[in-house]
């Protein structure tokens, strides 16, 4: 109990920190605006009790606070940041995101051109050759997002081909030159 008061403290003294940080200073009353613009309707009042330490903080509410402030919800909760752990957390997801994308494209240029083929076979009086056309230009478009996806490097090899191990024995160099 004691190390959720202290937490929730803390959040509440980091939140208020952030906020005074501001130029110009926000107001409790300018915080809940913004975090209205993130869906959290939350009246000034509350702001005051958290950052008091008065009043809890949902999962959702905190990552408004850190989208507000344009921080991560650990350094909210004062935790610093484990440079080796997150930078190996970050690479995944962007390495997964990028994975994605290019499916994405791929699969997207093939349907418009098996659909567009298709269409066009059955298409005997050219009413469709124009829209027919067109998909065909998108899915010409959809090779320059895969070629960019491809040709981005990371640590002298192509992402989609880095390994673990390079990645980690880069950390490993930071951290003896830190």
């Amino acid at each position: 109990m004691a190390t959720q008061k202290s937490a929730q403290h803390r959040f509440g003294e980091l939140v208020k920190d952030q906020r005074e940080q501001r130029r110009p200073r926000w107001t409790q009353r300018e915080l809940a605006d913004r975090l209205a613009d993130k869906g959290i309707n939350m009246h000034w009042t509350t702001i005051a009790k958290i950052e008091k330490g008065q009043r809890q903080v949902g999962i959702h509410e905190a990552a408004a606070f850190a989208d507000v402030f344009k921080c991560s919800v650990d350094a909210l909760l004062g935790r610093r940041p484990r440079l080796k752990g997150d930078l190996l957390f970050v690479f995944r997801r962007l390495s997964e995101t990028l994975s994605q994308a290019r499916w994405t494209f791929s699969s997207t240029a093939s349907s418009l051109r098996e659909q567009s083929d298709e269409l066009a076979e059955i298409d005997d009086d050219g009413r469709f050759a124009a829209f027919i056309a067109q998909c065909r230009e998108v899915a010409d478009a959809c090779a320059a997002p895969l070629d960019a996806i491809d040709s981005i490097e990371f640590a002298g090899g192509v992402v989609g081909r880095a390994t673990k191990a390079m990645l980690r024995a880069w950390l490993e160099q930071e951290g003896q030159n830190a």
